[in-house]
Parts: structure tokens; sequence; C-alpha cells
């Protein structure tokens, strides 16, 4: 799997609740290892590969008026 399937991922889940006209942020997740935020970034057009033994942040945000 690369990050850009698990942004999909997400859209679909957002459009089937209705939510896709609500602004997604860049991406919905990252990696961490040494760092707070490393590869792979999971957005649309991510080609990073995750790996089974990857540690992830999911953050799926979505923004109206500003907020989130």
């Amino acid at each position: 799997m690369i990050g850009a399937m698990v942004y999909r991922f997400f859209e679909e889940l957002w459009s089937e609740r209705s939510l896709s006209r609500l602004t997604a942020a860049g991406r919905v997740g990252h990696g961490s290892r040494n760092a707070l935020t490393e590869a792979p970034s999971l957005m649309a057009g991510s080609n990073e590969i995750i790996l089974g033994d990857m540690v992830l942040h999911l953050e799926p945000k979505l923004e109206m008026a500003g907020g989130v």
C-alpha cells in the first residue's frame, strides 16, 4: 500500500457520508520514527510505501468556516 491509497480511503468515507463538501486537510497522517513527523506522508499523490512495521499517526481532518 502507498500513502495515496490511505488518503483515497478517507476520501471515500467522507463522500459516503456527504462530507466531501468540506475541505480536507492536505494529508490524513504521517509516519513516525526518530522525529515526530516523518515519511510516509498519507496524502494524495504520495507514492511512499507503507510497510507492516511502520508507526503511523492518522489525523484525518475536515475544515469548514475556518475551523477543523
